[in-house]
């Protein structure tokens, strides 16, 4: 009988996003070896012969197929010679894989898909609580700033780089904010904002990271891309975690207390995870609490700024799936 190509270990294939992880890591290959990539169907001859001239890598056409459909994972020596030539994912082997939103993300749908099947247990518990932390840690101010992926353009505030007597090279900007206290791991020094924004941050109660998250949607609304693609992805994490940890523990959390938290994580599901969205799903999300949000722009008023924000979210986070290869209802299967 002839032997499976890259067939995978036991314990690893267990996890219940194990498909999606391989399935999103196949495309992103792809994406890296040919630029403007068909994204549709797999080009097993094209990528083999690209990953071939660019990383050395000997693969067959057979093998990214399999991995494209989710069918076979890759071996663990064709990962490491990827990952020795600079094409490196966390979340498609590494058991913790916190430090990267997919891989927070898949973490959180395979506690669901343990609860589902009803093997949650206190670790799962754990984990949960480790992801909302890492959420908190990534996505609070510091120094006035929020990270973000890439180098920021600053304007006239160019981090003091006259006083500190600074380049404005990478190294230096990242050295230069080290010292001063950042340690959020692969971000850099992003935008300012403002003071309005803080009363929506509480440092001392994750529950806030929810309101938190949709307050600073419209600073990155603009920006597009990875940067809003990171928020989106996050949002739908924190908002899986929250009603995870409400259904574990029958709701019985300090933070639940809030009737307008506890219709928020509904709204914000709905938003993700539901076929068709409502006008009052919308309604529910801009109203929270009666909330004025702030928000940057000196032409449109909050409603249509917050408007254009949550519908991106919805929009980034099905965009996302579709580059997975997978499908809303096949996520909604898992939860």
């Amino acid at each position: 009988m002839k032997r499976k190509v890259g067939r995978p270990r036991k314990e690893e294939r267990n996890r219940p996003t194990q498909k999606l992880r391989t399935m999103l890591w196949a495309r992103e290959l792809k994406s890296v070896v040919i630029d403007d990539a068909d994204m549709h169907r797999p080009q097993g001859e094209k990528v083999e012969n690209e990953i071939q001239d660019k990383f050395g890598v000997s693969i067959s056409a057979t093998q990214f197929f399999y991995w494209w459909k989710g069918a076979q994972d890759p071996s663990i020596t064709t990962v490491k010679q990827l990952e020795n030539n600079g094409f490196k994912r966390d979340f498609l082997y590494a058991e913790k894989s916190i430090f990267c939103c997919e891989g927070r993300h898949f973490s959180v749908l395979d506690a669901w898909a343990d609860t589902k099947n009803q093997k949650a247990g206190s670790t799962s518990i754990e984990d949960i609580h480790t992801i909302l932390f890492r959420l908190d840690t990534e996505w609070s101010p510091c120094h006035g700033r929020l990270g973000v992926l890439e180098r920021y353009q600053f304007g006239s505030d160019d981090l003091f780089s006259d006083c500190f007597g600074l380049d404005r090279s990478d190294g230096a900007l990242k050295e230069h904010y080290s010292r001063m206290g950042w340690n959020k791991q692969g971000l850099y020094p992003g935008p300012k904002i403002d003071d309005r924004f803080y009363r929506y941050y509480d440092p001392y109660n994750l529950s806030s990271l929810l309101v938190w998250l949709i307050s600073v949607s419209p600073i990155y609304v603009d920006f597009g891309g990875k940067e809003f693609e990171r928020l989106a992805l996050d949002l739908a994490t924190a908002t899986l975690c929250f009603l995870l940890i409400r259904n574990t523990l029958s709701g019985d959390m300090m933070f639940y207390r809030s009737s307008g938290l506890a219709q928020l994580i509904v709204a914000l599901t709905e938003l993700f995870f539901s076929p068709d969205i409502s006008d009052e799903t919308l309604i529910d999300i801009l109203t929270y609490e009666k909330t004025d949000w702030p928000v940057r722009s000196s032409e449109d008023n909050s409603e249509v700024v917050m408007i254009k924000v949550v519908t991106s979210l919805r929009s980034f986070y099905h965009d996302w799936l579709e580059r997975c290869g997978y499908s809303l209802k096949e996520i909604r299967a898992l939860l």
